[in-house]
């Protein structure tokens, strides 16, 4: 995994800044990961100006199934505000979910995101966060829509490095999922190892960014794990 690159890191934050915000919208944060040499989901943002023809057009160059989610100011969470509509796969399908986009969104739709769809049953869910007492700490636990329910994650301080990583998966109650699941490919630890490290140290590298949420980081069928929903937020 690459090293943070950190001059494309301030120019995320420095935009955020420029127009008064401290929560970046979806399609920022992926791209702050990018920054970080995280694996994230292919995806085109298409304003939203541009309607349906920047839609297709960009759903062509990713290629479907595609999924479809709405950038509204302010918004962090979209799923239960019908803005996020998965399984699109040709143009009519993303026609329509751009309507109910545009419905739902109202004035403060700003941008569509469209993204590659990445199928998988094993989810994990990891960031970090600026611990009043400790400073930048990392998490990993496991992921998707049931994460506050199951409640099953590690903890460590940053730095890391993989062999810290290594042991936050190993602590996991549901680490079983990252094995050879159901005759699955098991999950490759290492990238998942080198993600929670990069967390932590894009947490010591820039004291800008509070805090950052990933959930999920999907583990595909071949075992790479993949950033498709990210939410990173600044320090006031």
């Amino acid at each position: 995994m690459a090293a943070i690159d950190e001059r494309a890191v301030r120019r995320i934050v420095e935009r955020a800044r420029d127009a008064g915000r401290t929560v970046l919208d979806e399609s920022e944060s992926l791209d702050l990961l990018d920054a970080c040499g995280i694996p994230t989901c292919g995806r085109r943002r298409v304003d939203a100006l541009k309607g349906k023809a920047g839609l297709h057009e960009a759903a062509q160059h990713l290629g479907y199934p595609v999924v479809l989610k709405g950038i509204v100011a302010g918004l962090s969470h979209k799923t239960g505000c019908g803005l996020v509509h998965t399984g699109l796969g040709d143009g009519d399908a993303v026609g329509r979910a751009a309507d109910a986009v545009v419905e739902a969104g109202g004035d403060g739709l700003e941008a569509f995101l469209l993204q590659s769809s990445v199928g998988s049953i094993r989810e994990l869910a990891c960031g970090f966060v600026r611990d009043a007492s400790f400073g930048p700490s990392v998490m990993v636990g496991f992921g998707g829509v049931h994460a506050e329910l199951v409640r099953d994650a590690s903890f460590r301080v940053a730095p890391l490095d993989e062999a810290d990583a290594r042991a936050m998966i190993d602590e996991l109650r549901t680490g079983g999922l990252l094995g050879p699941y159901r005759g699955g490919v098991p999950a490759d630890r290492s990238s998942i190892q080198r993600i929670l490290v990069a967390l932590g140290d894009l947490g010591l590298a820039v004291d800008e960014v509070a805090e950052v949420d990933i959930n999920p980081l999907m583990i595909t069928s071949d075992g790479a794990p993949v950033a498709v929903d990210a939410l990173a937020v600044l320090s006031d």
